[in-house]
């Protein structure tokens, strides 16, 4: 099946030693990616292996793009007949291998040049018998997509995490003890899959190295990809490979921030704490450092919380229970709306359902601030269910003033819309609190006080 014979000269490679690791390139008339691959194996910083280049049944210029190199590590195997996947030409690749070690590079790939360094390094130092890194999967120019292949959290492999080939490293004897390479046309999942999939059920020693080194620009997402000779894209990564030394670190760095923008929880923000006062949370870190809290300083002026734009703002996030208006207005302008009604303190952290519905557990005395009061009355619905720390009681609401005067009170038995006459003084500000009567009971394992559970504020009028 083979036409074409290796660029070193005659007896020249069985004259030499075997080399520890053996790269197969397999291939299919794609010669300008194909140059590229190449010069990312010759690129290496160890250097002791050989390299085949399996083309399946090439028709194109690939078998003088390997002859360009001149390097007698390379060698060219051309199949008489098209297997249409990598199988074929690797199993050909795996029959002339010399080496102790396998690797494999797609030839839209790209290594870094230290991808054989850290594999060995990996695979004798964990006495493994199939290692793989990190690959930074791209997508086309059309839609510039990054992904990270190969990651196992906890440093372990776990069925089902992939990881393609040319990220891989595994040791020869693997094949004669699991078997070669399957056909493709015999088995649903691709022979890639399968490959690393049997290595697991027969309890192959796999394992995951946290190192970036494989560039992936898969054809599956280049539409017509085979269509393509040039190689353009895979020219300008191996420019910025060999140019731009922290490119591994940047390209994690986008990666990390495009996972941080569709998943808005795994990025680390403040939040603050609902039972805070002013100079509370210091004081408590303080307390946890080993030192007590400082004495507090006569002539201090403690803001109001209806001032204090930031405090609301951490109070109040996207999608939580006060007036999505007055919430748009206060992160989205320099003001705060006249009679805003807003979260304060002293309220249990934002839930939610499977339905999506959101809401917050009040605590005691859970606070609601208006800002810039306009000094007229106004009805106040408060959206709530009663929770279990009624047991059975009568589940009784009730809204103080700054003062501590109930200004309205009335008993829930069921969940509803419930609207309360509130004066509202003019002014900067003014603080109400929303409490219960009656309730109290706690449920096991939550320290919390679950009387109302409130899903929304707002004004009636």
């Amino acid at each position: 099946m083979v036409i074409g014979a290796p660029f070193a000269e005659p007896g020249a490679a069985s004259a030499r030693a075997s080399p520890q690791v053996t790269v197969i390139i397999a291939t299919y008339n794609r010669s300008g990616a194909l140059r590229y691959a190449i010069s990312s194996v010759l690129a290496q910083t160890y250097r002791d292996f050989e390299l085949l280049v399996v083309g399946d049944a090439c028709t194109d210029d690939s078998a003088s793009v390997a002859a360009e190199f001149a390097d007698p590590r390379v060698r060219w195997h051309n199949l008489s007949t098209n297997c249409g996947n990598q199988f074929g030409p690797n199993n050909h690749g795996l029959g002339q291998a010399r080496g102790r070690y396998i690797a494999y590079l797609g030839h839209d790939d790209l290594w870094h040049r230290d991808h054989l360094a850290t594999l060995v390094g990996a695979i004798e130092a964990h006495e493994a018998d199939l290692v793989f890194s990190l690959t930074l999967e791209i997508g086309p120019p059309e839609k510039p997509t990054r992904h990270v292949l190969g990651l196992c959290p906890d440093g372990v492999y776990h069925w089902s995490i992939w990881a393609p080939p040319s990220a891989w490293l595994h040791r020869h004897d693997v094949v004669g003890r699991m078997g070669a390479w399957r056909d493709y046309q015999s088995m649903v999942v691709p022979t890639d899959v399968e490959f690393l999939a049997r290595a697991f059920e027969q309890h192959m020693h796999i394992v995951p190295v946290a190192e970036l080194t494989t560039f992936k620009l898969t054809s599956v997402q280049r539409t017509k990809a085979y269509l393509d000779r040039a190689g353009d894209e895979q020219k300008e990564w191996w420019g910025r490979l060999q140019r731009e030394d922290d490119l591994r670190y940047r390209e994690m760095l986008a990666v990390l921030a495009d996972y941080a923008r569709r998943h808005l929880d795994s990025t680390s923000r403040f939040a603050l704490p609902s039972r805070s006062t002013s100079g509370s949370l210091v004081d408590a870190f303080r307390v946890r450092r080993g030192l007590p809290p400082a004495p507090r300083r006569p002539g201090v002026q403690v803001a109001p919380l209806f001032t204090d734009r930031a405090a609301l703002r951490f109070l109040n996030s996207d999608g939580d229970i006060a007036p999505a208006q007055d919430r748009n207005t206060l992160h989205g302008s320099g003001d705060v709306p006249a009679d805003g009604l807003f979260v304060g303190l002293n309220w249990h952290s934002l839930e939610m359902d499977l339905e999506g519905r959101k809401w917050r557990w009040m605590d005691r005395n859970a606070e609601i601030v208006v800002t810039r009061p306009t000094g007229r009355s106004r009805r106040l619905a408060v959206e709530l269910a009663p929770g279990p720390g009624f047991a059975g009681r009568e589940a009784r609401l009730v809204l103080r003033d700054a003062n501590g005067e109930i200004i309205a009170g009335m008993p829930i038995n069921e969940g509803g819309t419930f609207a309360f006459d509130v004066p509202l003084p003019a002014g900067a500000g003014a603080t109400f609190f929303l409490d219960a009567e009656g309730g109290g009971s706690l449920i096991p394992e939550d320290p919390r006080v679950l009387n109302f559970r409130v899903f929304g504020l707002s004004w009636a009028d």
